[in-house]
């Protein structure tokens, strides 16, 4: 890559309204041609420069141009927005970015804006924005404090444009900065640690620090919205005067109690403004379940990344005690061969050799000992036509025995002999699975993986190999081969010790995927009992500020364990910032190493199974889960049982325990304990979607029993003036005859209170008690916006009570009005899957907002036939020819009862056509479509025998999903859809997760 770079003469303009100033940043004619080191074959540029304009004729593809400031050591009001103009007279697939560093030392890179041919007016507007990348200070993507320095603004072009010319013209360039002076202040929490946690074991204080690096006194009115894990919240306020230079401690701003992580909403405003600045921190309480002694036995908790490679010695102690309080015990972290030879055999770049064993040793002080992937390719090993075609991909990935075997192995033996007596394991590649990673066969990895494996054992015996870790089994676009993981495997098994497994994504899938085909691979195997680690995964969730990715970690980690995993690294430990609109919603902490919940949930986690082994699964009803862990030790200690149920829209049942003479404690995801009444031997808690640990003393085995109360069928949804009718399943674990009173509790217009019920069930025995409550005439519950019903319980003569949660399923009724807003809107993130949530460098390709995807329909009764119409909102329509599953199609499901079959009609596009697909094509029903700019209303007439209906049916009530599929380009992104399961429906049959639709 080649750089140039101009300096840029600042003048002072006049401010620009009340709230806005900026700076003129004019070139000069004062260039200087750079060039990467140690890539001198990557660019050579042909350039003519005057003062203000840019000639390139490149004789390779990619290139970027740096504009940079020759002024390191302006110190400017907070920057707010960047503007740049210019007229490009040739020149495609070019875009130009800005790169800023902020006061606290951090480089911002924010995204690209294309160039269009003529003149370009750029903005970026910097406050509130999250960068795409940054590096060095504190990292959190988000502009803090004043702007230390303006770095440059990058020229940048597609690697795949063929065409070498660019002519551009640079026109002006400003840099625009607030003149709000509490825009200047600096806001931190401080807890005694660079990590933002306050530890139990030493007496940390936590404080909101408040810092004013400006010439002037500020006054600012200060309101906080701290809300913690269990969604409490507190709103202290305060309002602050901070001379010049001075840095205010608002000591104990909240209340804290327990262990967990909050979140720190805070707002500053000056006294006569009605703006604010803005911004979002977080901390934790916990107790550290670490450091712990260097090497770990037994299953190895670990996390991808989160020790800096160059930074100082200082960052790297930090950030190693961050990961080893939380008592994760492996880092998986690379030193690419391509950082180490990329200019030729004889370029060993030793410094970072050096840089990376002052990594390892900064780990090992914490004890924790680090995971090392080998990989990639250099260029000058790779094949000649992959060399000269101009993708780094081509040479990156191209298997290491396409070209110079012993060059491969040169690199290995380096990092084995350097770091052989600290390292211990070591994988071979990533993800070879993927062509992206791996452009060769099976073959060829298997060959890679034999010589790897026999030149690390030569080294030492005890050395553990590692295959590249795979990256998922079902179906995706990045699969070449097929059945590449099983061939490495199975054919593979003598060279490797330790079958790497990855599955990014939610819990679901990640369970199917394990019991599945990845299954049936160890099942070949003939050591089938192989160690499994699961090296890389991890769950992306925007919507709930990060509980369900908490939730998700336990349930990954505990499930893995369950199956036969003996070691799993989380995904990784730092990651985006803090906020919801964060597009790298992965890590444990966010950048400077602010906490999320699932770093709190990681340390409890090591702390109630941290001395325990996978014992057994308990049987529970339904998609809920029991996992038992037992104590390693000889001389005993507790039985730990993991509890949770997996999906949201489960009703909540009462878990029942005998546990005998043993006392028993609950502890929640967050390591907050208390105790549970024991009552002839038996324990009872409610169930939960977030998981929870049951600790029976004296290393006793619970016996998971038929839950004490759980809801029955769903006989109706609820609809105004009628009755919503439920049965409660009653089961008594004692040995005598139990009464249970009951009383329900339920959204305004819903009966509360007025229901109740005392039902008396024998010794040992089940009762079904039925309810109707009743739905009040003038009742209003849109789709989608769901209230629980809440039924309280007591057992008399024992301490059980309590009160359960039971989602209201309430009926869509369909208007009759013809202009009607919709009966059903879909455009939120929670009917939204997302298939490249598998993978976290596709960020981009989730689901973006209402633009992106969205849905919208309408019920109508047309005479014998049923009216469904559907509009879908997408910015870029999609067709695979031939394959409604990878095109964008939608899908209707209709079944007139639970037990009455179900019909499918699935609308798909080829060119102008539109055709309809399925059970409802077959039995009579049509589709028509119009199109508008970003929109597709599709209307499905189906006549009520093709489902088995009739105009009762649809009065009383029928179950319905709608679904739309996403593709935009050479990518299928995935679907909208009113009910979860519809990826199970075909072969489950199960529609009672399906919403009822009443049509008059």
């Amino acid at each position: 890559m080649t750089t140039l770079r101009f300096a840029l003469l600042l003048t002072v303009c006049a401010l620009i309204g009340a709230q806005e100033a900026s700076l003129q940043l004019s070139p000069v004619e004062n260039w200087r041609l750079t060039t990467r080191s140690g890539s001198p074959s990557w660019a050579q540029l042909e350039y003519t420069a005057d003062e203000t304009r840019v000639r390139i004729a490149e004789r390779t593809r990619g290139f970027e141009l740096r504009l940079s400031s020759a002024d390191a050591s302006m110190n400017l009001p907070i920057l707010s927005a960047m503007t740049f103009s210019c007229d490009l007279r040739a020149g495609v697939g070019l875009a130009m970015r800005v790169v800023v560093r902020d006061a606290l030392g951090e480089s911002l890179v924010f995204a690209d804006q294309p160039l269009a041919l003529g003149v370009n007016n750029l903005r970026w507007d910097l406050i509130g924005v999250e960068a795409e990348n940054s590096w060095g200070g504190k990292r959190n993507l988000r502009l803090d404090g004043t702007l230390a320095q303006l770095v440059r603004f990058e020229l940048v072009r597609d690697e795949d444009v063929d065409d070498p010319v660019v002519d551009l013209t640079i026109g002006e360039v400003r840099a625009h900065c607030l003149a709000d002076p509490v825009a200047v202040l600096q806001v931190d929490v401080d807890t005694g640690t660079p990590y933002h946690v306050l530890r139990t074991d030493r007496n940390d204080r936590l404080a909101l620090v408040v810092r004013n690096p400006s010439d002037s006194t500020v006054t600012a009115q200060v309101a906080l919205r701290v809300e913690g894990v269990d969604r409490s919240v507190q709103e202290p306020q305060r309002e602050l005067t901070i001379a010049a230079g001075e840095t205010i401690r608002w000591e104990d701003f909240v209340t804290v109690s327990g262990y967990g992580q909050w979140f720190v909403d805070y707002s500053l405003r000056a006294t006569d403004s009605d703006k604010s600045v803005k911004g979002l921190l977080s901390f934790a309480r916990m107790q550290p379940a670490g450091p712990t002694p260097f090497r770990r036995e037994g299953f190895q908790f670990g996390v991808n990344g989160g020790i800096p490679e160059n930074g100082s010695s200082a960052k790297m102690d930090s950030a190693a005690e961050a990961i080893a309080i939380a008592g994760i015990k492996v880092v998986r972290t690379s030193l690419v061969w391509e950082a180490l030879q990329y200019g030729g055999r004889k370029s060993w770049a030793m410094e970072k050799v050096a840089d990376y064993g002052r990594m390892i040793d900064a780990a090992q002080a914490q004890g924790i000992e680090c995971q090392v992937l080998l990989g990639y390719g250099v260029p000058w090993n790779a094949p000649e036509a992959d060399q000269k075609s101009g993708h780094r991909a081509d040479w990156q990935f191209s298997p290491p025995n396409h070209g110079d075997m012993q060059a491969w192995l040169d690199y290995v033996n380096l990092m084995v002999t350097t770091f052989g007596d600290r390292v211990r394991y070591w994988e071979v590649w990533n993800e070879p699975d993927l062509w992206h990673f791996w452009q060769g066969s099976s073959d060829d990895y298997i060959e890679l993986l034999r010589t790897t494996y026999q030149a690390i054992k030569a080294k030492d015996p005890a050395h553990q190999v590692l295959t590249g870790g795979f990256a998922l089994l079902d179906g995706h676009g990045g699969h070449k081969e097929p059945g590449f993981q099983r061939n490495v495997c199975v054919k593979a098994e003598p060279y490797y010790d330790i079958l790497a497994h990855h599955r990014h994504g939610h819990i679901d899938g990640f369970m199917r995927e394990v019991d599945g085909p990845l299954a049936a691979i160890r099942a070949e195997l003939k050591d089938p009992a192989k160690p499994l680690w699961f090296n890389e995964t991890a769950i992306n969730t925007p919507d709930d500020r990060y509980r369900a990715q908490a939730a998700g970690l336990v349930k990954k980690i505990t499930f893995g364990w369950s199956r036969g995993s003996s070691g799993h690294v989380w995904y990784q430990m730092i990651s985006g910032d803090l906020s919801l609109q964060s597009r790298r919603k992965w890590g444990l902490m966010a950048s400077g190493h602010y906490p999320k919940p699932n770093y709190v949930a990681y340390n409890a986690l090591v702390h109630q199974l941290g001395q325990q082994r996978h014992d057994v699964v308990f049987e529970r009803s339904g998609d809920r889960r029991a996992l038992g862990f037992a104590p390693m030790a000889e001389n005993g200690g507790d039985y730990v049982t993991v509890l949770w149920d997996d999906y949201a829209w489960q009703p909540q049942d009462l878990v029942t325990l005998a546990v005998g003479e043993s006392s028993v404690s609950v502890v929640d995801m967050m390591g907050n304990a208390a105790p549970l009444a024991v009552h002839q031997g038996v324990v009872v808690l409610d169930s939960s979607l977030y998981p929870r640990y049951l600790r029976s003393s004296g290393a006793q085995r619970p016996q998971v029993l038929a839950p004490m109360v759980s809801l029955g069928e769903r006989l109706t949804a609820a609809a105004p003036g009628r009755d919503y009718a439920l049965a409660v399943r009653l089961q008594n674990p004692l040995a005598a005859p139990i009464s249970i009173d009951f009383t329900w509790f339920a959204v305004p217009g819903v009966a509360d209170g007025s229901v109740t019920a005392r039902v008396v069930v024998p010794a040992g025995g089940e009762v079904v008690e039925a309810f109707a409550l009743p739905i009040a005439a003038d009742f209003d519950l849109p789709y989608g916006d769901f209230h629980d019903l809440h039924l309280q319980y007591a057992v008399a003569d024992t301490p059980w009570r309590g009160t359960l949660t039971v989602p209201l399923e309430p009926a869509v009724m369909a208007g009759v009005e013809p202009d009607r807003a919709a009966d059903v809107v879909l455009e939120e993130y929670r009917y939204v899957r997302n298939r490249f949530e598998n993978n976290p460098g596709s960020d981009h390709l989730t689901w973006q907002g209402r633009d992106d995807l969205s849905l919208q329909a309408w019920f109508t009764r047309r005479d014998d036939a049923l009216e469904v119409r559907v509009a879908v909102r997408d910015e870029q329509y999609s067709s695979v020819a031939g394959d409604w599953g990878q095109s964008d199609c939608v899908e209707v499901m209709v079944a007139p009862a639970v037990d009455q079959g179900r019909r499918m009609g699935i609308a798909h596009q080829d060119g102008d056509t539109v055709t309809l697909r399925g059970d409802l094509a077959e039995q009579g029903a049509t589709v028509t479509m119009t199109t508008e700019p970003g929109l597709r209303n599709y209307t499905f007439t189906v006549p009520l025998v093709a489902f088995g209906a009739d105009a009762d049916v649809l009065a009383d009530g029928f179950r319905v999903n709608i679904a739309a599929r996403d593709r935009d380009g050479d990518n299928f992104k995935g679907w909208i859809q009113m009910a979860p399961l519809l990826e199970h429906w075909t072969t489950t049959g199960d529609v009672t997760v399906f919403p009822v639709v009443v049509v008059e």
